[in-house]
Protein backbone atom coordinates (compact mmCIF):
# COMPACT_ATOMS: atom_id res chain seq x y z
CA UNK A 1 0.00 0.00 0.00
CA UNK A 2 1.03 3.24 -0.91
CA UNK A 3 2.30 5.70 2.11
CA UNK A 4 -0.85 8.17 0.96
CA UNK A 5 -3.25 5.55 1.32
CA UNK A 6 -1.78 4.54 4.46
CA UNK A 7 -1.92 7.37 5.65
CA UNK A 8 -5.37 7.84 4.94
CA UNK A 9 -6.56 4.06 6.14
CA UNK A 10 -5.25 5.57 9.53
CA UNK A 11 -6.70 8.71 10.00
CA UNK A 12 -9.65 6.64 9.10
CA UNK A 13 -9.19 4.14 11.55
CA UNK A 14 -8.58 6.23 14.07
CA UNK A 15 -11.77 8.60 13.72
CA UNK A 16 -13.63 5.36 14.03
CA UNK A 17 -12.27 4.62 17.24
CA UNK A 18 -12.93 7.80 18.40
CA UNK A 19 -16.35 8.02 17.14
CA UNK A 20 -16.73 4.46 18.60
CA UNK A 21 -15.32 5.09 22.16
CA UNK A 22 -17.55 8.69 22.16
CA UNK A 23 -20.22 6.60 21.46
CA UNK A 24 -19.97 4.16 24.33
CA UNK A 25 -18.98 7.13 26.54
CA UNK A 26 -22.17 9.14 25.42
CA UNK A 27 -24.64 6.09 25.80
CA UNK A 28 -27.20 4.98 23.29
CA UNK A 29 -30.38 6.78 22.23
CA UNK A 30 -33.15 6.58 24.80
CA UNK A 31 -36.08 3.87 24.27
CA UNK A 32 -39.30 4.41 26.08
CA UNK A 33 -41.27 1.73 25.96
CA UNK A 34 -44.11 2.39 28.27
CA UNK A 35 -45.62 4.83 30.39
CA UNK A 36 -48.07 4.11 33.15
CA UNK A 37 -50.75 4.92 33.68
CA UNK A 38 -50.78 7.17 30.71
CA UNK A 39 -54.10 8.41 31.96
CA UNK A 40 -52.47 10.38 35.38
CA UNK A 41 -54.95 11.69 38.41
CA UNK A 42 -52.48 14.67 39.13
CA UNK A 43 -50.27 14.47 41.74
CA UNK A 44 -49.94 10.43 41.69
CA UNK A 45 -46.84 8.59 40.50
CA UNK A 46 -46.55 8.44 36.73
CA UNK A 47 -43.44 5.45 35.64
CA UNK A 48 -41.76 5.57 32.51
CA UNK A 49 -40.27 2.35 31.37
CA UNK A 50 -37.21 1.79 28.36
CA UNK A 51 -33.68 1.81 28.36
CA UNK A 52 -30.83 4.00 27.90
CA UNK A 53 -32.23 6.42 29.79
CA UNK A 54 -29.03 6.53 31.94
CA UNK A 55 -28.46 5.42 35.55
CA UNK A 56 -28.78 9.20 37.16
CA UNK A 57 -30.55 12.35 35.76
CA UNK A 58 -27.59 14.47 34.51
CA UNK A 59 -28.51 16.09 31.89
CA UNK A 60 -31.54 13.94 31.20
CA UNK A 61 -34.53 15.16 31.40
CA UNK A 62 -38.34 14.98 30.30
CA UNK A 63 -40.07 16.75 27.57
CA UNK A 64 -44.12 17.17 27.37
CA UNK A 65 -45.03 18.58 24.18
CA UNK A 66 -41.49 20.00 23.64
CA UNK A 67 -41.13 21.78 27.12
CA UNK A 68 -39.10 20.20 29.98
CA UNK A 69 -40.74 19.47 33.05
CA UNK A 70 -40.31 20.95 36.35
CA UNK A 71 -37.06 19.84 38.47
CA UNK A 72 -39.65 19.74 41.55
CA UNK A 73 -41.83 16.87 38.86
CA UNK A 74 -38.94 14.11 39.38
CA UNK A 75 -39.22 11.56 42.06
CA UNK A 76 -35.91 8.69 40.81
CA UNK A 77 -34.30 8.46 37.89
CA UNK A 78 -32.54 4.91 36.23
CA UNK A 79 -31.44 3.43 33.15
CA UNK A 80 -34.66 1.95 32.91
CA UNK A 81 -37.25 3.33 34.83
CA UNK A 82 -38.02 6.78 35.59
CA UNK A 83 -40.75 8.22 38.41
CA UNK A 84 -42.27 11.57 38.42
CA UNK A 85 -45.66 13.61 39.31
CA UNK A 86 -47.42 16.28 37.94
CA UNK A 87 -49.79 19.05 39.34
CA UNK A 88 -53.16 19.73 37.92
CA UNK A 89 -52.01 22.44 36.08
CA UNK A 90 -50.26 20.12 33.37
CA UNK A 91 -52.16 19.46 30.00
CA UNK A 92 -52.18 16.14 28.31
CA UNK A 93 -49.60 15.88 25.47
CA UNK A 94 -46.50 14.04 24.15
CA UNK A 95 -44.13 13.10 26.59
CA UNK A 96 -40.39 11.84 25.18
CA UNK A 97 -36.81 10.79 27.49
CA UNK A 98 -34.45 13.38 25.84
CA UNK A 99 -30.37 12.66 27.03
CA UNK A 100 -27.64 12.43 24.41
CA UNK A 101 -27.56 11.83 21.58
CA UNK A 102 -31.27 12.18 20.66
CA UNK A 103 -34.85 11.91 21.90
CA UNK A 104 -36.97 8.48 22.58
CA UNK A 105 -40.28 8.26 20.45
CA UNK A 106 -43.33 10.07 21.62
CA UNK A 107 -46.00 8.67 24.50
CA UNK A 108 -49.15 9.75 25.27
CA UNK A 109 -49.56 11.53 28.51
CA UNK A 110 -53.53 12.14 29.71
CA UNK A 111 -54.69 14.45 32.29
CA UNK A 112 -57.57 12.74 33.70
CA UNK A 113 -59.23 15.96 35.07
CA UNK A 114 -59.14 18.08 31.36
CA UNK A 115 -60.97 14.79 29.90
CA UNK A 116 -64.79 15.59 28.89
CA UNK A 117 -67.70 13.92 31.44
CA UNK A 118 -71.40 13.03 31.13
CA UNK A 119 -73.29 16.13 31.26
CA UNK A 120 -75.21 16.72 34.42
CA UNK A 121 -79.05 16.70 33.17
CA UNK A 122 -78.22 13.01 31.62
CA UNK A 123 -79.40 9.99 33.62
CA UNK A 124 -76.11 8.42 34.59
CA UNK A 125 -73.97 9.93 37.35
CA UNK A 126 -70.91 8.59 36.59
CA UNK A 127 -68.67 9.88 33.81
CA UNK A 128 -69.12 8.15 30.16
CA UNK A 129 -66.57 6.59 28.04
CA UNK A 130 -63.69 8.91 26.17
CA UNK A 131 -61.21 8.26 23.73
CA UNK A 132 -57.65 10.07 24.04
CA UNK A 133 -56.01 8.12 21.76
CA UNK A 134 -55.78 4.98 18.46
CA UNK A 135 -53.15 3.36 17.75
CA UNK A 136 -52.07 2.73 14.62
CA UNK A 137 -53.70 6.14 13.82
CA UNK A 138 -54.62 4.34 10.31
CA UNK A 139 -55.18 0.97 9.56
CA UNK A 140 -56.90 -2.11 6.90
CA UNK A 141 -59.68 -4.39 7.54
CA UNK A 142 -59.08 -6.89 9.87
CA UNK A 143 -55.84 -4.91 11.77
CA UNK A 144 -55.53 -4.78 15.55
CA UNK A 145 -56.34 -1.38 16.89
CA UNK A 146 -55.35 -0.17 20.41
CA UNK A 147 -58.20 2.37 21.73
CA UNK A 148 -56.41 4.34 24.75
CA UNK A 149 -58.68 6.28 27.29
CA UNK A 150 -60.65 6.29 30.34
CA UNK A 151 -63.87 4.95 31.75
CA UNK A 152 -64.71 1.97 28.96
CA UNK A 153 -65.62 -0.58 31.94
CA UNK A 154 -63.31 -3.06 33.50
CA UNK A 155 -65.13 -6.04 31.14
CA UNK A 156 -67.13 -5.94 27.44
CA UNK A 157 -70.33 -6.94 28.99
CA UNK A 158 -72.68 -4.29 27.48
CA UNK A 159 -70.68 -1.97 25.81
CA UNK A 160 -69.40 -2.04 22.37
CA UNK A 161 -67.23 -0.42 19.93
CA UNK A 162 -69.00 1.44 17.07
CA UNK A 163 -67.08 2.02 13.48
CA UNK A 164 -68.59 4.49 10.87
CA UNK A 165 -70.07 2.17 8.56
CA UNK A 166 -68.49 1.98 4.64
CA UNK A 167 -70.22 4.04 2.56
CA UNK A 168 -69.67 1.63 -0.14
CA UNK A 169 -66.21 2.47 -2.25
CA UNK A 170 -63.15 1.43 -0.07
CA UNK A 171 -61.17 3.86 -1.94
CA UNK A 172 -62.58 7.11 -0.76
CA UNK A 173 -60.45 9.83 0.38
CA UNK A 174 -59.86 11.25 3.46
CA UNK A 175 -62.29 14.14 2.60
CA UNK A 176 -65.01 12.21 0.98
CA UNK A 177 -64.72 10.23 3.62
CA UNK A 178 -65.28 12.22 6.79
CA UNK A 179 -68.05 14.19 5.01
CA UNK A 180 -70.20 11.22 4.39
CA UNK A 181 -69.49 9.68 8.12
CA UNK A 182 -70.21 13.03 9.50
CA UNK A 183 -73.76 12.95 8.47
CA UNK A 184 -74.17 8.99 9.37
CA UNK A 185 -76.44 9.05 12.47
CA UNK A 186 -75.01 6.97 15.69
CA UNK A 187 -77.48 4.38 15.05
CA UNK A 188 -76.32 3.57 11.20
CA UNK A 189 -72.86 2.57 12.51
CA UNK A 190 -71.80 -1.01 12.32
CA UNK A 191 -72.05 -2.30 15.59
CA UNK A 192 -69.48 -5.47 16.67
CA UNK A 193 -71.43 -7.50 18.96
CA UNK A 194 -69.69 -8.12 22.56
CA UNK A 195 -69.48 -11.86 21.74
CA UNK A 196 -67.35 -11.68 18.74
CA UNK A 197 -63.81 -12.83 18.55
CA UNK A 198 -62.43 -9.09 16.75
CA UNK A 199 -62.63 -7.64 20.39
CA UNK A 200 -59.11 -9.25 21.73
CA UNK A 201 -58.77 -6.76 25.16
CA UNK A 202 -60.83 -4.72 27.32
CA UNK A 203 -60.58 -2.55 30.59
CA UNK A 204 -60.92 0.08 32.11
CA UNK A 205 -58.62 2.22 30.11
CA UNK A 206 -57.62 0.49 26.87
CA UNK A 207 -59.32 -1.87 24.55
CA UNK A 208 -57.58 -3.77 21.49
CA UNK A 209 -60.38 -4.40 18.65
CA UNK A 210 -59.83 -5.71 14.92
CA UNK A 211 -61.46 -3.20 12.12
CA UNK A 212 -64.36 -5.19 10.43
CA UNK A 213 -64.84 -4.92 6.82
CA UNK A 214 -67.95 -3.29 6.89
CA UNK A 215 -66.29 -0.21 8.35
CA UNK A 216 -64.89 2.89 6.33
CA UNK A 217 -63.38 6.07 7.67
CA UNK A 218 -64.66 8.86 10.07
CA UNK A 219 -66.10 8.86 13.74
CA UNK A 220 -65.65 6.25 15.63
CA UNK A 221 -67.20 5.72 19.47
CA UNK A 222 -67.48 3.39 22.11
CA UNK A 223 -70.73 2.95 23.78
CA UNK A 224 -71.23 2.00 27.31
CA UNK A 225 -74.06 1.47 29.51
CA UNK A 226 -72.60 4.47 30.85
CA UNK A 227 -73.10 6.74 27.73
CA UNK A 228 -71.34 6.87 24.47
CA UNK A 229 -67.59 8.59 23.81
CA UNK A 230 -67.15 11.62 21.79
CA UNK A 231 -66.89 10.78 18.04
CA UNK A 232 -62.22 9.94 17.26
CA UNK A 233 -61.81 9.73 13.53
CA UNK A 234 -60.54 6.19 11.90
CA UNK A 235 -58.88 6.33 8.85
CA UNK A 236 -59.07 3.12 7.37
CA UNK A 237 -56.21 2.34 4.44
CA UNK A 238 -56.26 0.20 1.17
CA UNK A 239 -52.85 -0.25 0.11
CA UNK A 240 -52.74 -3.88 -0.27
CA UNK A 241 -55.65 -4.26 -2.47
CA UNK A 242 -59.28 -2.70 -3.16
CA UNK A 243 -62.89 -3.94 -2.66
CA UNK A 244 -65.49 -1.96 -3.05
CA UNK A 245 -69.43 -2.11 -3.06
CA UNK A 246 -71.92 -0.61 -5.70
CA UNK A 247 -75.84 -0.82 -7.40
CA UNK A 248 -77.73 -1.81 -4.35
CA UNK A 249 -80.99 -3.91 -4.97
CA UNK A 250 -83.50 -4.33 -2.32
CA UNK A 251 -85.55 -7.60 -1.80
CA UNK A 252 -87.83 -8.64 0.34
CA UNK A 253 -87.81 -12.47 1.79
CA UNK A 254 -89.96 -14.43 3.73
CA UNK A 255 -88.77 -17.50 5.83
CA UNK A 256 -91.89 -19.93 6.40
CA UNK A 257 -91.98 -23.24 8.54
CA UNK A 258 -94.48 -25.56 9.04
CA UNK A 259 -95.03 -27.32 12.31
CA UNK A 260 -96.86 -30.08 13.22
CA UNK A 261 -98.06 -31.73 16.60
CA UNK A 262 -98.87 -34.69 16.61
CA UNK A 263 -99.53 -35.72 19.95
CA UNK A 264 -102.86 -34.57 22.11
CA UNK A 265 -101.37 -33.73 25.23
CA UNK A 266 -100.95 -30.30 27.48
CA UNK A 267 -98.03 -27.88 27.31
CA UNK A 268 -94.95 -28.62 25.72
CA UNK A 269 -92.74 -26.06 23.86
CA UNK A 270 -90.77 -25.74 20.75
CA UNK A 271 -87.76 -23.53 19.93
CA UNK A 272 -87.32 -22.53 16.25
CA UNK A 273 -83.92 -20.87 15.76
CA UNK A 274 -84.45 -19.21 12.46
CA UNK A 275 -81.40 -18.41 9.95
CA UNK A 276 -80.91 -14.11 10.68
CA UNK A 277 -78.89 -13.11 6.80
CA UNK A 278 -75.78 -11.81 7.77
CA UNK A 279 -74.59 -8.14 8.07
CA UNK A 280 -71.54 -7.90 6.10
CA UNK A 281 -70.07 -6.09 3.22
CA UNK A 282 -71.80 -7.02 0.54
CA UNK A 283 -75.23 -6.77 2.56
CA UNK A 284 -77.74 -5.25 5.07
CA UNK A 285 -80.28 -6.03 6.74
CA UNK A 286 -83.08 -3.06 6.95
CA UNK A 287 -85.81 -3.93 8.70
CA UNK A 288 -87.95 -7.26 9.54
CA UNK A 289 -91.43 -6.17 8.42
CA UNK A 290 -94.26 -8.87 9.33
CA UNK A 291 -93.40 -11.86 11.65
CA UNK A 292 -96.20 -14.71 12.36
CA UNK A 293 -94.27 -14.76 15.72
CA UNK A 294 -92.70 -12.54 18.10
CA UNK A 295 -88.91 -13.47 17.45
CA UNK A 296 -85.89 -12.58 19.79
CA UNK A 297 -82.34 -11.69 18.85
CA UNK A 298 -79.77 -9.46 18.81
CA UNK A 299 -78.18 -7.64 15.69
CA UNK A 300 -75.16 -9.62 14.66
CA UNK A 301 -76.53 -12.83 15.98
CA UNK A 302 -76.63 -15.99 13.26
CA UNK A 303 -80.75 -16.99 14.52
CA UNK A 304 -83.41 -15.56 15.90
CA UNK A 305 -85.46 -17.46 18.04
CA UNK A 306 -89.14 -17.81 18.36
CA UNK A 307 -90.71 -19.46 21.10
CA UNK A 308 -93.67 -21.91 20.88
CA UNK A 309 -95.61 -22.58 23.68
CA UNK A 310 -98.35 -24.80 24.35
CA UNK A 311 -98.22 -25.68 20.62
CA UNK A 312 -101.92 -26.85 19.68
CA UNK A 313 -102.10 -29.71 17.98
CA UNK A 314 -102.23 -30.02 14.24
CA UNK A 315 -100.79 -27.71 12.05
CA UNK A 316 -98.88 -24.09 12.85
CA UNK A 317 -97.05 -21.74 10.43
CA UNK A 318 -93.81 -19.58 11.58
CA UNK A 319 -92.96 -16.73 8.93
CA UNK A 320 -90.63 -13.78 9.16
CA UNK A 321 -90.79 -11.56 6.58
CA UNK A 322 -87.43 -9.27 6.04
CA UNK A 323 -86.03 -6.16 3.56
CA UNK A 324 -82.69 -7.20 2.87
CA UNK A 325 -80.45 -5.30 0.68
CA UNK A 326 -77.70 -6.92 -1.91
CA UNK A 327 -74.89 -5.08 -3.28
CA UNK A 328 -72.41 -5.88 -6.79
CA UNK A 329 -68.99 -6.46 -5.18
CA UNK A 330 -65.65 -5.55 -7.10
CA UNK A 331 -62.69 -6.32 -6.23
CA UNK A 332 -58.91 -5.16 -7.51
CA UNK A 333 -55.67 -7.71 -5.99
CA UNK A 334 -53.32 -7.84 -9.17
CA UNK A 335 -50.93 -6.43 -6.75
CA UNK A 336 -51.41 -7.91 -3.44
CA UNK A 337 -48.39 -8.93 -1.00
CA UNK A 338 -50.02 -8.30 2.62
CA UNK A 339 -49.76 -11.36 4.54
CA UNK A 340 -50.62 -12.28 7.99
CA UNK A 341 -48.25 -10.41 9.84
CA UNK A 342 -47.39 -7.28 11.55
CA UNK A 343 -51.31 -5.38 13.14
CA UNK A 344 -52.96 -8.58 11.72
CA UNK A 345 -50.86 -11.62 13.31
CA UNK A 346 -52.14 -12.88 16.55
CA UNK A 347 -49.55 -11.79 19.21
CA UNK A 348 -49.21 -15.31 20.73
CA UNK A 349 -48.09 -16.49 17.63
CA UNK A 350 -46.09 -13.12 15.37
CA UNK A 351 -46.62 -14.08 11.60
CA UNK A 352 -50.15 -15.92 12.07
CA UNK A 353 -53.41 -15.57 11.36
CA UNK A 354 -55.21 -13.45 14.60
CA UNK A 355 -58.33 -15.19 16.72
CA UNK A 356 -60.91 -14.04 14.81
CA UNK A 357 -59.86 -16.27 11.91
CA UNK A 358 -58.83 -19.28 13.15
CA UNK A 359 -61.80 -21.16 13.01
CA UNK A 360 -61.77 -20.47 9.36
CA UNK A 361 -58.32 -22.44 8.93
CA UNK A 362 -59.62 -25.43 10.80
CA UNK A 363 -61.76 -28.34 9.51
CA UNK A 364 -65.07 -28.73 11.16
CA UNK A 365 -68.71 -30.50 10.81
CA UNK A 366 -68.99 -29.81 7.31
CA UNK A 367 -65.71 -28.43 5.64
CA UNK A 368 -62.82 -31.64 5.77
CA UNK A 369 -60.37 -29.79 5.60
CA UNK A 370 -58.13 -31.67 7.68
CA UNK A 371 -58.14 -35.07 5.61
CA UNK A 372 -55.02 -36.63 4.43
CA UNK A 373 -56.13 -36.33 0.62
CA UNK A 374 -57.01 -32.50 1.14
CA UNK A 375 -53.93 -31.22 2.55
CA UNK A 376 -52.25 -33.53 -0.43
CA UNK A 377 -54.17 -32.13 -2.59
CA UNK A 378 -53.89 -28.73 -1.77
CA UNK A 379 -50.36 -28.95 -0.94
CA UNK A 380 -49.43 -30.08 -4.74
CA UNK A 381 -51.86 -27.04 -5.86
CA UNK A 382 -50.06 -24.52 -4.53
CA UNK A 383 -46.60 -25.54 -4.41
CA UNK A 384 -44.01 -23.24 -2.75
CA UNK A 385 -45.95 -20.04 -3.13
CA UNK A 386 -46.19 -18.06 -0.29
CA UNK A 387 -48.79 -15.06 -1.86
CA UNK A 388 -52.57 -15.52 -0.32
CA UNK A 389 -53.94 -14.34 -3.52
CA UNK A 390 -51.67 -16.14 -5.83
CA UNK A 391 -51.84 -19.30 -3.56
CA UNK A 392 -56.27 -18.68 -4.10
CA UNK A 393 -55.74 -17.91 -7.89
CA UNK A 394 -54.11 -21.81 -8.39
CA UNK A 395 -56.77 -23.26 -6.45
CA UNK A 396 -59.30 -21.18 -8.91
CA UNK A 397 -57.48 -22.99 -11.44
CA UNK A 398 -57.45 -26.44 -10.52
CA UNK A 399 -61.12 -26.32 -9.33
CA UNK A 400 -62.58 -24.71 -12.73
CA UNK A 401 -59.87 -27.48 -14.59
CA UNK A 402 -60.27 -30.69 -12.55
CA UNK A 403 -63.63 -30.17 -10.46
CA UNK A 404 -66.86 -30.92 -12.94
CA UNK A 405 -70.07 -29.53 -11.53
CA UNK A 406 -73.17 -31.58 -11.39
CA UNK A 407 -76.86 -29.53 -11.85
CA UNK A 408 -78.99 -32.15 -10.05
CA UNK A 409 -76.80 -34.67 -8.02
CA UNK A 410 -78.81 -37.49 -6.61
CA UNK A 411 -78.33 -37.67 -3.96
CA UNK A 412 -74.97 -35.77 -3.12
CA UNK A 413 -72.68 -37.42 -1.41
CA UNK A 414 -70.17 -36.56 0.81
CA UNK A 415 -67.65 -33.48 -0.26
CA UNK A 416 -64.73 -35.96 0.12
CA UNK A 417 -66.12 -38.73 -1.98
CA UNK A 418 -67.70 -36.12 -4.80
CA UNK A 419 -63.77 -34.90 -4.73
CA UNK A 420 -62.73 -38.49 -5.19
CA UNK A 421 -65.20 -38.55 -8.28
CA UNK A 422 -63.87 -35.21 -9.41
CA UNK A 423 -67.61 -34.18 -9.65
CA UNK A 424 -70.04 -32.40 -7.12
CA UNK A 425 -73.12 -30.46 -6.75
CA UNK A 426 -73.43 -26.51 -5.81
CA UNK A 427 -73.13 -27.81 -2.11
CA UNK A 428 -69.93 -29.89 -1.97
CA UNK A 429 -68.54 -27.84 -4.85
CA UNK A 430 -68.24 -24.61 -1.77
CA UNK A 431 -67.11 -27.30 0.49
CA UNK A 432 -64.68 -28.86 -1.07
CA UNK A 433 -63.16 -25.39 -2.37
CA UNK A 434 -63.12 -24.20 1.00
CA UNK A 435 -61.85 -27.38 2.22
CA UNK A 436 -58.63 -26.77 -0.31
CA UNK A 437 -58.32 -23.08 0.86
CA UNK A 438 -58.30 -23.85 4.42
CA UNK A 439 -55.56 -26.50 4.03
CA UNK A 440 -53.44 -24.16 1.64
CA UNK A 441 -53.85 -21.81 4.75
CA UNK A 442 -56.12 -19.50 3.57
CA UNK A 443 -58.87 -18.71 5.62
CA UNK A 444 -62.22 -19.42 3.93
CA UNK A 445 -66.17 -19.99 4.82
CA UNK A 446 -68.98 -21.50 2.77
CA UNK A 447 -71.62 -19.49 2.29
CA UNK A 448 -75.63 -20.41 1.70
CA UNK A 449 -78.15 -18.78 -0.07
CA UNK A 450 -80.31 -17.89 -3.25
CA UNK A 451 -79.38 -16.28 -6.80
CA UNK A 452 -81.96 -14.66 -7.66
CA UNK A 453 -83.66 -15.95 -11.45
CA UNK A 454 -84.31 -14.18 -14.31
CA UNK A 455 -88.12 -13.86 -13.25
CA UNK A 456 -87.43 -12.51 -9.72
CA UNK A 457 -87.24 -16.35 -8.19
CA UNK A 458 -84.77 -17.75 -5.43
CA UNK A 459 -82.86 -20.45 -6.77
CA UNK A 460 -80.46 -22.29 -3.66
CA UNK A 461 -77.04 -21.85 -4.49
CA UNK A 462 -73.71 -22.07 -3.01
CA UNK A 463 -70.25 -20.64 -3.05
CA UNK A 464 -67.98 -19.40 -0.39
CA UNK A 465 -65.08 -16.46 0.64
CA UNK A 466 -61.79 -16.27 1.39
CA UNK A 467 -59.97 -13.97 3.75
CA UNK A 468 -56.93 -11.17 2.33
CA UNK A 469 -55.26 -9.36 5.21
CA UNK A 470 -56.12 -5.90 4.93
CA UNK A 471 -59.21 -6.36 2.37
CA UNK A 472 -61.35 -8.27 3.87
CA UNK A 473 -63.41 -11.35 2.71
CA UNK A 474 -63.70 -11.97 -1.17
CA UNK A 475 -66.13 -13.78 -2.63
CA UNK A 476 -66.05 -16.50 -5.02
CA UNK A 477 -68.18 -18.45 -6.98
CA UNK A 478 -66.64 -21.91 -7.92
CA UNK A 479 -69.67 -22.70 -9.79
CA UNK A 480 -70.33 -19.51 -12.05
CA UNK A 481 -66.05 -19.82 -12.60
CA UNK A 482 -66.38 -23.20 -13.48
CA UNK A 483 -68.36 -21.77 -16.78
CA UNK A 484 -71.78 -23.46 -15.37
CA UNK A 485 -75.16 -21.47 -15.13
CA UNK A 486 -77.67 -23.21 -12.83
CA UNK A 487 -81.31 -23.17 -15.10
CA UNK A 488 -83.17 -20.26 -14.99
CA UNK A 489 -80.08 -17.62 -14.16
CA UNK A 490 -78.31 -15.44 -16.95
CA UNK A 491 -75.33 -14.38 -14.23
CA UNK A 492 -74.94 -9.92 -15.10
CA UNK A 493 -71.07 -10.32 -15.12
CA UNK A 494 -69.14 -10.84 -18.35
CA UNK A 495 -67.12 -14.10 -18.50
CA UNK A 496 -66.73 -16.56 -15.86
CA UNK A 497 -63.81 -15.38 -14.20
CA UNK A 498 -65.07 -12.63 -12.96
CA UNK A 499 -66.89 -14.16 -10.05
CA UNK A 500 -63.41 -14.98 -8.48
CA UNK A 501 -63.39 -11.55 -6.46
CA UNK A 502 -66.87 -10.42 -7.32
CA UNK A 503 -70.48 -10.90 -6.81
CA UNK A 504 -73.16 -9.72 -8.38
CA UNK A 505 -76.59 -8.60 -6.14
CA UNK A 506 -78.21 -11.40 -7.36
CA UNK A 507 -76.49 -13.39 -4.67
CA UNK A 508 -78.39 -13.49 -1.38
CA UNK A 509 -76.71 -14.96 1.26
CA UNK A 510 -78.83 -16.29 4.36
CA UNK A 511 -75.63 -18.26 6.67
CA UNK A 512 -71.65 -17.58 6.55
CA UNK A 513 -70.00 -20.87 7.33
CA UNK A 514 -71.96 -23.22 9.62
CA UNK A 515 -74.71 -22.08 12.04
CA UNK A 516 -74.98 -24.83 14.88
CA UNK A 517 -76.34 -25.14 17.89
CA UNK A 518 -74.34 -28.44 19.05
CA UNK A 519 -73.46 -27.63 22.68
CA UNK A 520 -76.37 -24.56 23.09
CA UNK A 521 -78.88 -26.38 23.42
CA UNK A 522 -81.01 -27.82 25.86
CA UNK A 523 -83.97 -29.33 24.77
CA UNK A 524 -84.65 -32.19 22.06
CA UNK A 525 -82.72 -31.41 18.49
CA UNK A 526 -85.36 -31.58 16.49
CA UNK A 527 -86.18 -33.58 13.52
CA UNK A 528 -86.76 -30.95 10.75
CA UNK A 529 -86.73 -31.03 7.12
CA UNK A 530 -86.62 -29.13 4.04
CA UNK A 531 -82.98 -27.32 5.41
CA UNK A 532 -80.73 -28.71 2.59
CA UNK A 533 -79.82 -24.92 1.15
CA UNK A 534 -78.87 -24.17 4.59
CA UNK A 535 -75.73 -24.72 6.63
CA UNK A 536 -77.38 -25.63 9.71
CA UNK A 537 -77.59 -28.61 12.23
CA UNK A 538 -79.77 -28.21 14.62
CA UNK A 539 -82.01 -25.52 14.68
CA UNK A 540 -84.91 -26.72 16.51
CA UNK A 541 -85.37 -27.79 19.80
CA UNK A 542 -87.95 -29.83 21.71
CA UNK A 543 -89.57 -29.73 25.43
CA UNK A 544 -92.36 -32.23 26.07
CA UNK A 545 -93.79 -32.73 22.63
CA UNK A 546 -94.07 -34.57 19.49
CA UNK A 547 -94.37 -32.94 16.08
CA UNK A 548 -92.13 -32.53 12.63
CA UNK A 549 -91.47 -29.78 10.81
CA UNK A 550 -91.24 -28.00 7.19
CA UNK A 551 -88.78 -25.62 6.53
CA UNK A 552 -89.87 -23.76 3.09
CA UNK A 553 -87.24 -22.19 0.73
CA UNK A 554 -86.84 -18.57 1.22
CA UNK A 555 -89.05 -16.95 -0.85
CA UNK A 556 -88.78 -13.36 -2.49
CA UNK A 557 -91.75 -11.50 -2.75
CA UNK A 558 -90.77 -7.54 -3.97
CA UNK A 559 -87.16 -6.41 -5.76
CA UNK A 560 -86.68 -3.07 -5.56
Amino acid sequence: MKPGKRLAWTVLSVAAAFAALYLVLLGARPVLTDIEPFVFTPGESIRLRGKNFGREQGRGRILLDGYELTHSSYISWSDDEIVFSLPSSVDSGLIQVEKLPGKSKALVLINSLRLPTRPADLPYASPGPSIAEVLPQEAGPGALIQLRGINFGSELHASQVRFPRNPGSMTLDAQQSEEFSVAIPVSQRFVLPESSLMYEHWDDKLIHVRIPEQAGSGPMVVSTPHGQSEPYHLQLSQDSGTKYRFNPVSYTLEFEIDVERKDKNPGGSLLLHIPSPPECFGQSIDEVQAESHPAQGRPGDPTSLVRLDDLPFGDTRVSRTLLITVYNIESELSSYKTGFSGPYADSSAPGGPPPFLKPYLEADAIVPSGEKEVRTLAAAIIGRERNLQRKAGLIRTWLASRLAWLPDPEPEGSAIQDLAKKKAGSRNYALIATAIFRAAGIPALPVAGFIVSDQGQGIPHFWMEYYLPAVGWIPYDPVLVYGAVPAGFTPPFAGPASYFGALDNRHITITRGIDSLHGRITGEPGDHAGTEWLFADPLEEAFGLEYSSDWRPVRILATY
